[in-house]
């Protein structure tokens, strides 16, 4: 964890993150109704900046990763790399859940231009495979709390 919090601003870059990312999937995981009213285009755009601000997040812990393990010695180069490719599956992970309540999220949009567009089926469809993500986020999070955490 050390070497995270040594080399690089992931910690404080996902403490600004993960709130914004959950305030879309509270939005969206809220349908109650197809007939709701909603500013559904906000909360699309609420969605793709998440999904933007993941990448960048992911790109730059990458970055600041590579340049930090180069400077190591090749035993602690080794031990890190291990380290960083939990880390980056955990963030991917956490990807495959921004981009899917995105594509929802664009669903809900188009469906106030074509009301037959995307139904509560095709919704609660959507959310059964968001819900499966979302599993295996939590599985490679258990992974990271055992690397950092020992548990």
């Amino acid at each position: 964890m050390s070497f995270f919090e040594h080399n690089t601003t992931f910690f404080s870059d996902y403490k600004t993150f993960q709130p914004q990312w959950l305030a879309v999937e509270d939005q969206i995981s809220n349908i109650k109704d197809e007939y709701e009213l909603v500013d559904w285009a906000a909360i699309r755009n609420n969605a793709k900046e998440v999904v933007v601000k993941h990448e960048n997040l992911m790109v730059k812990l990458a970055r600041d990763c590579r340049s930090a393990r180069s400077k190591l010695p090749p035993a602690e180069a080794d031990q890190a790399l291990h380290a960083i490719e939990v880390v980056l599956e955990h963030i991917d992970s956490i990807g495959h859940v921004v981009l899917k309540l995105y594509e929802i999220s664009e669903k809900l949009y188009d469906k106030t231009l074509d009301p037959y567009s995307y139904t509560m089926s095709d919704y609660n469809s959507d959310k059964k495979h968001f819900k499966k993500l979302n599993e295996v986020f939590k599985e490679k999070g258990k992974a990271l709390n055992q690397l950092f955490y020992g548990k």
